[in-house]
């Protein structure tokens, strides 16, 4: 191994033992936010301290996904991470996955329009959550207070492609190509404070999955962005796959 490699190597056991010091206490914090917003809901009549409550509860639940996330970027550019496939009804995991969001999420401008007969999907489920954590999370920081967020899926030559649309401001055509690049903020358009990594970690980690994605914006419709998933090899269903070399293990 050279010299840039070992270094490398390191910097990332260093990134990942850092992160798993911080997992304890944020799952701790996330816990505990969770008992005291239900001590509120059941014992205190005040509108403001529940929002109050309510707010840490929210940012509480985002610290663990922003840990997950920055746990799979380190693993990925480490060659770590595996992905444990399974075969996976969208619409059932969508119900569950909202019902999950509503202390993170303003889930009720969320609208799903996923048809009956859709074929199961070849996913990483907990991975696939935070594909749709970081595009949700997305449009709705970009799109007005109030507006509808859809999510929607379409069968296409052997993948399912699902997207996410809002009614937000477009995006600047000089900043489409750039749009999922890590720490990159737009220069026009849609502009906001955040670390520049969401887009970022849903690109990786579909792109982890051997899927694409992409994004159409237009100024009178909004923004569009679009996945395809994988459907399910059902001779061979339950794979873990090391995302580094591409190999697939079998569980």
């Amino acid at each position: 191994m050279s010299d840039e490699a070992s270094m490398n190597d390191t910097e990332h056991q260093w990134v990942e033992a850092m992160i798993d010091t911080m997992r304890e206490p944020v799952m701790s914090l996330q816990g505990d936010a969770d008992l005291l917003a239900e001590m509120v809901r059941e014992r205190c009549p005040d509108t403001e301290t529940h929002e109050r409550v309510a707010t840490v509860q929210r940012n509480a639940h985002r610290m663990h996904v922003i840990m997950l996330d920055l746990v799979d970027m380190a693993r990925l550019d480490s060659g770590h991470l595996t992905l444990h496939y399974q075969p996976l009804e969208l619409n059932a995991f969508l119900d569950d996955l909202l019902t999950r969001l509503a202390t993170m999420l303003e889930v009720a401008r969320i609208r799903t329009e996923i048809p009956p007969d859709l074929p199961m999907v070849n996913t990483d489920p907990a991975r696939l959550e935070r594909i749709f954590i970081n595009l949700l999370s997305n449009a709705m920081i970009y799109s007005p207070i109030h507006t509808p967020v859809t999510i929607h899926a379409t069968l296409g030559a052997d993948t399912v492609i699902v997207s996410v649309h809002d009614t937000g401001r477009s995006i600047a055509r000089e900043d489409r190509p750039h749009i999922f690049e890590r720490f990159y903020h737009a220069h026009g358009g849609r502009t906001a404070e955040s670390m520049g990594l969401g887009l970022f970690i849903a690109r990786m980690l579909v792109e982890a999955h051997g899927g694409r994605i992409g994004v159409e914006s237009d100024v009178s419709r909004g923004s569009t962005f679009f996945s395809h998933c994988r459907l399910p090899d059902m001779h061979n269903t339950c794979l873990a796959c090391d995302c580094h070399t591409g190999q697939e293990l079998v569980r």
